[in-house]
């Protein structure tokens, strides 16, 4: 990676061994992401929603199962889980810093894509540290894809 990075931008040694590391760093978050997002395309659906809770009863308490589990919630059901989605937020915020970034990646995508209301889309946001440039991203009245009651 640091042979790539210097083929295309002249830092010194400190700076590129910093640049290399942050690219590893998001190409990994990036993957991981996708493998949620994947997992739960292929396996998410309502009507499925007592055999997931059965499998979080069989797995415990993997941090892996909760974040599939999550973007299934997040990808087919109606209702954003906001106190899931905080709940295992202040669980790995202090002790998962990849995981936790996922989760806010994951989050950050559906408050673009869906409409949810200003105080739920403030308080997730915030307690996320959901930073964007354009309040427009998170704030925008017409989103992309409208929400199905399921």
């Amino acid at each position: 990676m640091a042979a790539f990075i210097r083929e295309h931008r002249a830092f010194d040694d400190r700076e590129l061994e910093q640049k290399a590391d942050q690219a590893v760093v998001w190409l990994t978050r990036r993957i991981a992401y996708g493998f949620v997002k994947t997992i739960s395309y292929a396996v998410g659906h309502p009507m499925l929603e007592e055999t997931y809770k059965d499998v979080l009863r069989q797995e415990g308490d993997r941090t892996s199962i909760r974040l599939v589990d999550l973007s299934v919630k997040l990808d087919h059901f109606s209702r954003f889980p906001e106190n899931e989605v905080l709940a295992m937020w202040e669980k790995l915020r202090r002790r998962n810093f990849f995981s936790s970034t996922v989760l806010r990646d994951m989050v950050a995508n559906y408050l673009y894509l869906f409409p949810l209301d200003y105080e739920t889309r403030q308080t997730v946001g915030t307690k996320l540290q959901i930073e964007t440039g354009s309040p427009d991203m998170i704030a925008g009245r017409q989103k992309k894809l409208p929400r199905s009651k399921r």
